[in-house]
Parts: structure tokens; sequence; C-alpha cells
């Protein structure tokens, strides 16, 4: 364990104060070190893991999925994201989604939204500029500004 431990050290960017053991195995809301400990991994918010690990119902359906498609981008039309599009529209206040694949591009996204609203709604010459837009985006480490 420590030797991993050290390798992490030696490879690694400690961005975050990790657990001083070495994950092997995972299941629900359980983790087990190298010397099959177990502790509740309260970290599952974060990314994906929210579902718990190995859960059985997921893995069905993430395998079913798999064999059909897995990704596209938005330049092909898909039948999921439709209808997860709708979803969305029925139970929420928007009208339409735009479905991104980062912080960044969600990012452009809503600094293009904002420029459009605001320059169709307040400023009908676009050649004049009333209204600056800044955006920080800290996850990304970048700063946007518009004018």
């Amino acid at each position: 364990m420590k030797e991993i431990i050290k390798e992490y050290t030696n490879y690694m960017v400690p961005f975050y104060a990790p657990a001083d053991f070495v994950v092997k195995k995972a299941s629900g809301s359980h983790v087990w070190d190298l010397n099959n400990k177990k502790y509740i991994d309260f970290t599952a918010g974060i990314a994906v893991t929210n579902l718990g690990h190995s859960n059985k119902d997921l893995i069905k359906i993430l395998k079913k999925q798999s064999e059909e498609l897995w990704h596209l981008s938005n330049l092909y039309i898909n039948e999921p994201s439709v209808t997860l599009a709708k979803k969305l529209c029925k139970n929420s206040f928007a009208d339409k989604v735009f479905f991104c694949n980062s912080g960044a591009e969600s990012i452009e996204a809503a600094v293009k939204i904002a420029r459009k609203f605001c320059s169709s709604t307040f400023n009908k010459n676009k050649n004049e500029s009333h209204f600056i837009f800044n955006v920080i985006s800290w996850k990304n480490y970048a700063w946007y500004s518009f004018s």
C-alpha cells in the first residue's frame, strides 16, 4: 500500500488531499482498502458515483446501452437525447435544451445566449455596445470578457 501511495505522490498532482489508503474495491456506498478494511464513501456526490459503486441496475442499463450506441455528439440526432430533451422541457422552465460535454462549452453557450438575448431585447443596433459580459470559470481557469 505504501508503494502505491509513494507512486501517487511521484506521478500525480495532488490537487486534493486524498485519503491515506488505497481503494481496492467498491460496492454501493462502501469502499475497501487493500487490507479489506471497509469505509463509507462520503465522496459519492462527486462526478457520477452518486448512484453507488457497482450498482447492479446501472450496470445492466449501461451494458444494454453500450451494445446499441455509447456516445454521439450534437452532430447526430438520436432517440435517447431527444427523449431526454423532451422530458427536461416538459418538467422545467425550458422550451429547448442544449447538451454540452464540458464546463467550457456550457460557459460559451451561456455567453452566446446572454449576448443574443440582450442584443435582440435591448440593443437593436449590433454596432453599439451598451452591455459588458464577464464570465469567470475557475474550473477551466479561464476569463472571458465580451463587450
